[in-house]
């Protein structure tokens, strides 16, 4: 079974929620420590491909597909998608298509001649059909996003094939035995090619064709000039511009219809929001794409250069072919219509109020003040990550303020668990957490404080006694442990210090020398097991809250070492 466009190297995924927070539909299920595509919910806009900080979100490759048809018998074209004039520049684009030839391609066609005849068609549905709404379906992301999430517009995508389909159709059209391989920006044309088979055999992005080309021989042979000139095609080479289909439907039919351009998905989505709300004096042509700076930016470019030069070449281009005639399109295709009803709409679950209000309590967003949103998790809301954890796409985990509030109540539990007393302060020597035992220690007026304030959370050690010091001489010299034997409220004591946090906290260790000796075996055993439990939790939570797990460990251990000397 092929593996679909985009999908998740699971070895490389850290955890980081990135394309969560970047995925315009949320297509993403948190599984086995994995941030996985749910291809249901996919749109294959790439955002998530380009963001990811470890390359974890990863395009499916067709090279070694491609290469196999180049090493084979049969008849293998390559459709150019116009973006490669801003893709290699215009000079390197004059002997690009040649450079396919070199590699083995029989012919090399360029797709702004499908974009030619679709304008052509759009031009005469829109004079037949002019009090109406005309939303693009050039951009595969924003046609499975209108299916997928906003089915209500469906009816006013136009019912076209887009370029791409159309130069497939036509090539195959001459000669059935073809294989077509499209060459372009856009990730999502290869589950384009999938929805409608037996038009585009394959798609490579243009880092795919840059690899093919790599592992042929002597690559700097490919690029030789063949002098065959320049081509208008009616407009089509326009398409891969904001605003690139207007230019050649107004040509066509005029000032009667309003235009507008909209490119970037936030931006589209924000459109297809407010839609409903809006109204329009006359016909309207809207023409949408998903990658911001349309299809000179798509996520399969190989962007050596910003978006601005691309955009200047391939306006440099446009303004050279406007010296030369328009290149002859011999449209025999019959039917170019499609119908996209076959793209269902997204289903999900809608949670009651009730189910909602209890998974945000149950991860300790009870009031309004609990859920001012961070991010973290990757949601835009808390409201947005219960509804999400309901649906099975989301784990409590991932929501930062419930794993350190869990990182807490464990680390309490533990520290009343040990059998001596047990303080942690911060550089300031004001307590962070502290056990019964410690209180216990110090005498009646400090066990009547800790019933009032558990823990003695922020109240000052030099308050407590003169061994305050100790831990003040470990925070100035920089020390990693410290041991000494010293005497409170008559009592001999064993105090072990050592560092939790390099030069922000400090954990102190008071063994009471007067009582009857715990076993020495049983404080080992009682300690590694504190060890293993305080970690597992660390360890959950170390990469969100940036804390050091194997630093904490080695702290720890500590405890055992001064228990159980070899």
């Amino acid at each position: 079974m092929k593996t679909r466009a985009v999908y998740t190297e699971k070895n490389n995924c850290q955890d980081c929620y990135k394309c969560i927070r970047e995925c315009p539909v949320k297509a993403i299920k948190i599984q086995d420590n994995s941030a996985s595509i749910v291809a249901e919910l996919c749109v294959y806009c790439g955002h998530c491909v380009e963001t990811c900080p470890v390359e974890a979100k990863r395009v499916r490759s067709d090279v070694e597909l491609v290469r196999h048809y180049l090493e084979s018998n049969q008849r293998v074209v390559a459709a150019v998608a116009p973006s490669y004039v801003a893709e290699y520049g215009m000079k390197q684009s004059e002997i690009f298509k040649n450079s396919l030839i070199n590699a083995g391609f029989d012919d090399v066609v360029e797709v702004a001649e499908g974009a030619g005849i679709l304008s052509n068609r759009i031009a005469d549905y829109i004079k037949d059909n002019p009090d109406n709404i005309h939303l693009s379906s050039c951009c595969p992301s924003v046609v499975m996003l209108i299916r997928k999430y906003y089915p209500h517009l469906s009816k006013y995508l136009l019912p076209f094939y887009s370029p791409m389909l159309i130069e497939g159709q036509l090539i195959k059209e001459k000669n059935d035995n073809t294989r077509v391989v499209f060459i372009g920006p856009c990730i999502a044309k290869k589950e384009e090619a999938e929805l409608f088979p037996g038009n585009i055999d394959l798609v490579l992005t243009y880092k795919e064709v840059n690899e093919l080309l790599q592992v042929l021989e002597d690559p700097d042979n490919l690029f030789v000039n063949n002098n065959n000139g320049n081509h208008d095609f009616s407009g089509g080479m326009n398409y891969p511009l904001p605003g690139g289909m207007i230019v050649g439907l107004e040509e066509r039919i005029g000032e009667n219809v309003e235009y507008i351009a909209i490119d970037g998905m936030d931006k589209v989505g924000e459109f297809l929001e407010s839609f409903e709300a809006m109204s329009f004096d006359k016909p309207i042509f809207i023409e949408l794409t998903s990658c911001e700076g349309s299809c000179i930016n798509g996520p399969g470019s190989i962007k050596n250069n910003s978006v601005v030069k691309r955009e200047l070449e391939m306006k440099k281009y446009l303004k050279s072919i406007l010296k030369t005639e328009h290149a002859e399109i011999t449209n025999t295709l019959d039917n170019i219509n499609t119908d996209y009803s076959f793209i269902k709409p997204v289903t999900q679950v809608v949670p009651e109020e009730e189910e909602i209000e209890s998974m945000l309590n149950s991860i300790g967003k009870r009031s309004e003040k609990d859920r001012l949103n961070c991010g973290s998790c990757g949601y835009d809301s808390c409201y947005r990550f219960a509804i999400a954890n309901i649906r099975g796409k989301a784990e409590r985990r991932m929501c930062v303020s419930y794993m350190r509030k869990v990182a807490h109540n464990k680390a309490t539990v533990l520290l009343r668990k040990m059998p001596y007393g047990v303080i942690m302060v911060d550089e300031n020597l004001n307590i962070i957490e502290s056990n019964e035992n410690f209180a216990s220690l110090l005498g009646e007026e400090v066990e009547e404080i800790f019933e009032v304030a558990p823990g003695l959370e922020g109240i000052s050690l030099k308050k407590l006694g003169e061994f305050y010091n100790y831990f003040r001489q470990c925070f100035l010299s920089d020390s990693e442990y410290l041991e000494k034997e010293i005497r409170i409220n008559n009592k001999l004591v064993k105090l072990s210090i050592f560092t939790i946090q390099k030069q922000k906290i400090l954990c102190g260790i008071f063994n009471n020398l007067t009582i009857p000796q715990i076993q020495k075996e049983e404080i080992v055993k009682r300690t590694k097991q504190v060890i293993e439990e305080y970690l597992g939790t660390v360890q959950q939570v170390a990469f969100m809250l940036g804390e050091n797990a194997s630093k904490t460990e080695a702290s720890l251990n500590k405890i055992v070492e001064v228990y159980n000397p070899e």
